[in-house]
Order: C-alpha cells, then sequence, then structure tokens
C-alpha cells in the first residue's frame, strides 16, 4: 500500500539488506505468480523489496508498506490513477508522486467536510445479496459515520496526534516484550526446573529455602556416573554397607559402564543382593519423577543408567584375577573394559571426596581399598609396550 506517512520516532526501520531484497522478491513472485504487470518489467520479481519503504515528493511524506486485508476500511469512489505497480515500487518511484497529490488531496477534502471519502456501497457495487451479511455491513456503515463524526477528523493536528499514540503504543508493547524476556515465563525450561528442585527438596538436597544441603553438596562431588542423583541415593541408603572393596567396585561399575553386553553377569550372593537394592532404589527414584511430572519411564531410566554387563569382570580383576583370565567373562571389548576400569578408578575418588563431606570415614576408606585394587596391572601401565 502507498500511503501518506507521518513520520514518527519509532517508524520501522526501511529495509534495505540485499539479502532480504532477494527474499521478498522471490517472495512476491510466488504471490504474483500467473499474473501479467503492465510496464517495463513482465514479472514481479522486478519488484524490489522488502518493505516498509519511506520517501518524501514534494513535500509530501508517504510509506510504502504491507497489510493485511482486514485494515481495509473501503474503496473509495473518486476514479483512482493509472498506477504501474511496478513503477510505483521501483527504486525510483515513478508514479507517486501523482498519487500523492490525488491523496492529499482527497485528505484535505474529508478534513474540510468532516466526513469520510465516498466509499463503494458492497451491497450495490458488489452486488452482495446475503441478508446476514447486508445488515452486518449496515452495522459497519453506521459506525463509520459515528467515527467519521468525531472531532479528530477535522482537527489538523491530528497526524501528528496519531504518530505520538503509536510512537506510544509501540514503545508499550516494546515494553511487555522486554518484560517478557526478563520474566520466568520466557524460559521454556523453567516448569521442569521447579519440578526438579521439588524433587530435590523431597530427598533432602536442597532446603525449602533453597539452601544446598550437606547431602546436595556430597552429590556435586559426584560426576562420573550415569545419574549422580542415583549414585548419591546409593551412599545415603547404605548400600555400600557390609560389602568389601571388590563387591563395592563392581556394584558401582553398573552406573559407571556405559555400553550394553548379552552376557549375563554371576554373582556372589551378597553383590547380587546389592545389586537387587540398586535395580529398587532406581525403580524407586524413577516413580518419584514421574510423580512430580517429569516424563520419564521406568524402563527407559533403568536401561539408560544402569548397565551391570561388567560387574562380574570388575569383581574378579579387583580379586587379582589377570587380565587374560576376564576378557572370556563378557562379549565386552578389551578396550571397552580398559577405558570403564578407568573411569571407575575415577569415581572411586569422587566417592571419596563425597565421603569426606559427608564426614564418613568407613566409607572413605571403602572406596580408598576399592580404587587400590583396580589400578594394578596393564589397565593402569604407562604404555601397552613395556607393560
Amino acid at each position: 500500500f502507498l500511503v501518506l506517512h507521518q513520520p514518527g520516532p519509532l517508524d520501522p526501520a526501511a529495509a534495505g539488506d540485499d539479502a532480504a531484497v532477494a527474499a521478498a522478491a522471490a517472495q512476491i513472485e510466488d504471490e504474483f505468480q500467473g499474473f501479467v504487470l503492465k510496464g517495463k518489467g513482465s514479472s514481479a520479481a522486478n519488484i524490489p523489496g522488502p518493505l516498509p519503504r519511506y520517501g518524501s515528493v514534494a513535500g509530501l511524506e508517504y510509506m510504502v508498506v504491507e497489510a493485511p486485508a482486514k485494515q481495509i476500511v473501503g474503496i473509495c469512489k473518486p476514479k483512482p490513477l493509472a498506477l504501474d505497480p511496478v513503477d510505483v515500487l521501483s527504486a525510483e518511484g515513478k508514479g507517486i508522486g501523482p498519487a500523492l497529490r490525488q491523496l492529499s488531496k482527497i485528505q484535505s477534502e474529508c478534513a474540510s467536510s468532516g466526513t469520510d471519502p465516498e466509499q463503494l456501497d458492497p451491497r450495490s457495487d458488489f452486488k452482495i445479496q446475503d441478508f446476514d451479511l447486508a445488515m452486518k455491513i449496515n452495522q459497519r456503515t453506521a459506525l463509520l459515520n459515528q467515527r467519521a463524526k468525531l472531532p479528530a477528523h477535522t482537527c489538523p493536528g491530528t497526524p501528528a496526534q496519531v504518530a505520538l499514540v503509536r510512537s506510544e503504543m509501540l514503545l508499550s508493547q516494546r515494553l511487555e516484550e522486554l518484560s517478557h524476556e526478563l520474566s520466568d515465563a520466557s524460559l521454556q525450561q523453567m516448569p521442569e526446573f521447579h519440578q526438579r528442585v521439588g524433587i530435590l527438596q523431597q530427598l533432602g538436597y536442597v532446603s525449602p529455602d533453597g539452601t544446598v544441603t550437606l547431602k546436595g553438596r556430597a552429590a556435586c562431588e559426584i560426576n562420573s556416573t550415569q545419574d549422580e542423583l542415583l549414585s548419591t541415593e546409593l551412599l545415603f541408603r547404605g548400600l555400600l554397607s557390609g560389602l568389601s572393596p571388590e563387591e563395592a567396585v563392581a556394584l558401582m561399575s553398573a552406573l559407571v559402564f556405559q555400553e550394553k553386553s548379552d552376557v549375563e553377569p554371576e554373582l556372589p550372593p551378597a553383590l547380587s543382593s546389592a545389586a537387587r537394592h540398586l535395580y529398587s532404589l532406581a525403580a524407586e527414584l524413577c516413580e518419584l519423577q514421574a510423580s512430580a511430572g517429569l516424563p520419564v519411564s521406568e524402563e527407559e531410566y533403568i536401561r539408560e543408567v544402569l548397565h551391570p554387563g561388567l560387574m562380574q569382570v570388575v569383581y574378579e580383576w579387583a580379586r587379582g584375577t589377570p587380565f587374560s583370565a576376564i576378557t572370556p567373562l563378557t562379549d565386552v571389548m578389551e578396550g571397552s573394559i580398559v577405558r570403564a576400569v578407568v573411569r571407575l578408578d575415577q569415581c572411586c575418588r569422587e566417592l571419596m571426596d563425597a565421603a569426606r563431606v559427608m564426614g564418613d570415614t568407613g566409607l572413605f576408606s571403602l572406596m580408598e581399598a576399592a580404587s587400590g585394587k583396580i589400578r594394578r596391572d596393564i589397565v593402569f601401565a604407562a604404555s601397552l609396550y613395556v607393560a
């Protein structure tokens, strides 16, 4: 649309980016596909873009802008000028001058008479015969006539006042956008964050006032397992109590090993019982998270955080069994075994730090002994060529 425009301080910036121009031209090409435009160019791609564009001709400020159809109030009866859209929208703006002068003349006449310009009648000119639609048109016409009688239609300062009100509205809109961006509502993950904080408070990691508790500080020391929450609960529930260093480090391997194995490990009774308690604990934590509204499935959760494929291998390795004797116990590659044991040693050190925070000397000694059991032989050799 070509409109008379009173410049305001918050007018949208005129677009002039070359890439945007090309994109807009391509879009207009698609929209005008099948139409023939008169003038020098036969294709809509000759129309430069994007919009809005501003300019001034003979002291008349104008704007070329896109507008949705719902913003069209009516179609005036005065005979329009024969304008070529390609010329009007061209970089030179050919044909804009006469159009602006006619628009200015219509505007002045309306300001003098205090009425809107005469418009085409949708019922007679557009041959509308639907009764309900005709009634709505009558109501709309009555409202437009009431609006035309408002003092603003004859006030010479209306354009400047409209520009001021428009600027105020844009500022208010921008203020709302910035307020939203600064609020918690703009964070998509905020609901899930509150759900997880609620779980941590329920388990005692965070106090009701948001302070990290002793249990929470101990959890911060654990970083190398598949699930730090499950690992911390394992410590505070005493699942490692009563286990030997070999059994304790084998149990922790289920939380460190990241691959799958089709071989079922053969475990001693105490370690097998501890493994069952670990699975029950994982199911309990999963149920707690699901009740808090988190999208978690028990079967999927357990499958992701617990991998017992190396429990027997780690147990035998901690007992001093040679590396060549433990590899037949699993279908896991030797390199994966080495990586898992190295990560398991790191896990033992983190559990020692957690035990120090907890003030649990027994747990500290257990993890220290477990680390010493697995730190040996080819797995921790500086070089395989000199091992």
